[in-house]
Formats: structure tokens, C-alpha cells, sequence
């Protein structure tokens, strides 16, 4: 409950005051890796495939090594956050992305119900990372700071692309981490009533 409220409270300072001064910071930067980017589609079916070769190997050999069972929770649990952020949270907010408010004249706000999965807030991309990473940082804490940096990386990375606001990377990381920290302890619980 205390990282919600952290969070909210954390949300509310990058909108109100961050938000637009960073993204005017990136607006006319040549050199921005918008065009370069890794859609969420790839990111999907890249999952998707990984998620198959473990079923397979399951069937064939009816077990998987504990970091393979790790991995799957964690492909799983990123393929679920994205789901219930872009097409549930982002329909729900409506907040328009950096670019519609920069050039585009749109009102960088929330337009409650009049959003969809191309809407901002909150990041698809860091939804999606977080729900991998969170899994690991529960199940495998010693992943904790090598995964810390690359969602920062991943954070930096979309903010200064133009893909998305300060306020939206923060947000999408909380959903996707929650989602997985809390499919880690499911996971935990799980494990323990079998051996119980």
C-alpha cells in the first residue's frame, strides 16, 4: 500500500511539474531513438515464442529447471500487465502521447474514458518490463539491481525518445513490477501448499 501511495504521489509531481519541461527538453533532439524503438508487437511475439519453447521442452523432458520455471512466470506475467495496462488503464486515462501534445496542440491531461491502446499513460513498454523483471526481484532477489538499471535505461530510454512522458514511465513500471512481484509470491504460495 505505501509503494501505491508512493507512487501516486510520484505520478502527480511528474505530471504537474515535470512532465512537459522534460519532454520540451527532448522535442527537437535529432537525435532521438523514436524511429528505432522495438514495437510491442515484436516485444509480444518474441515472448510468445520463448513461452512455446519452454512448453515444449516441459513435454518433452516433464519438468523445468527452476529458472526456467522463473522465466515463464515471469514472460507470463509481462504479457498480462501489458494486456491489462493498454487496454484497460490506457482506456481509462486517455492522457495523449509527447508528441500529440507537443506538436499537436492536444491538453497534456487526464481525458477520463477517452483513451485506447495508442494513449500514454501509463507505458505499455515499461508494463511490460516491469511484469518480466518483477518475478526475478522476488523469486531471484540477487537480480534486483542488474534489472533496477535496465528499467531506468528502459525509462531514460522513452522519455527521451519522445514515446512518452515522465509521469507515464513511472506508472507503467509500478503496474508491471506489482503484477509481478505479486505473481512471484502466488508463485511462492503455490509451491509452499504443494510441499505442505
Amino acid at each position: 500500500m505505501l509503494g501505491f501511495i508512493t507512487c501516486i504521489l510520484l505520478v502527480f509531481v511528474c505530471f504537474r511539474w515535470f512532465d512537459l519541461p522534460v519532454a520540451q527538453l527532448f522535442r527537437g533532439n535529432p537525435a532521438r531513438v523514436q524511429g528505432y524503438g522495438l514495437p510491442s508487437a515484436v516485444l509480444l511475439a518474441g515472448e510468445l515464442c520463448v513461452i512455446t519453447l519452454l512448453a515444449f521442452v516441459r513435454i518433452l523432458r516433464g519438468q523445468l529447471p527452476e529458472y526456467a520455471k522463473v522465466m515463464l512466470i515471469a514472460l507470463l506475467t509481462s504479457i498480462t500487465a501489458f494486456t491489462a495496462n493498454d487496454y484497460v488503464l490506457k482506456l481509462i486515462f486517455g492522457v495523449p502521447s509527447p508528441s500529440e501534445v507537443l506538436f499537436d496542440s492536444a491538453r497534456h491531461g487526464v481525458h477520463f474514458l477517452a483513451g485506447g491502446p495508442a494513449s500514454s499513460f501509463p507505458s505499455g513498454h515499461m508494463a511490460l518490463a516491469g511484469g518480466f523483471a518483477g518475478p526475478w526481484i522476488r523469486l531471484q532477489p540477487a537480480t534486483t539491481g542488474a534489472l533496477a538499471v535496465l528499467l531506468g535505461i528502459g525509462m531514460a530510454m522513452l522519455v527521451m525518445g519522445d514515446w512518452h512522458f515522465l509521469s507515464d514511465v513511472v506508472a507503467g513500471t509500478f503496474v508491471g513490477v506489482t503484477a509481478g512481484l505479486l505473481a512471484g509470491s502466488l508463485w511462492l504460495a503455490h509451491n509452499s501448499a504443494r510441499k505442505g
